[in-house]
């Protein structure tokens, strides 16, 4: 199986992942953060930036209460092993049914970037 490219890729968050969750998979994958904005207010984004433990993939995490969405976006070097340590995990990327953004996308390629593949 070929890797996906460096990136970026985009990947929704499921509706039953939390941060707390995004945060220890995170962890558990020995990621390092790198910069925490939190939110400053109730129309401001939540955003975390996270790298791999050599630094040559960031994995940046949005919470958007404008379109209300929390999703990642991955790019680097790594982008590839990265993407499969994330689209094999159970639970934590949005599937089409759980996501408004995916199930209101009647272009197949649309919902093949948001959901993270090609």
């Amino acid at each position: 199986m070929a890797l996906p490219p460096d990136g970026p890729i985009v990947y929704l968050l499921g509706n039953r992942t939390s941060h707390a969750d995004f945060e220890k998979f995170a962890r558990g994958h020995d990621w390092l953060i790198h910069e925490d904005r939190p939110s400053k207010g109730p129309k401001r984004p939540d955003e975390q930036i996270w790298l791999t433990r050599d630094r040559g993939t960031a994995i940046h995490y949005m919470d958007d209460p404008t379109p209300k969405e929390r999703f990642l976006v991955v790019y680097g070097r790594d982008t590839g092993t990265v993407a499969i340590q994330i689209g094999t995990s159970h639970g934590l990327v949005a599937r089409r049914t759980d996501c408004p953004l995916a199930r209101e996308s009647h272009e197949p390629g649309r919902l093949r970037a948001i959901r993270g593949r090609k």
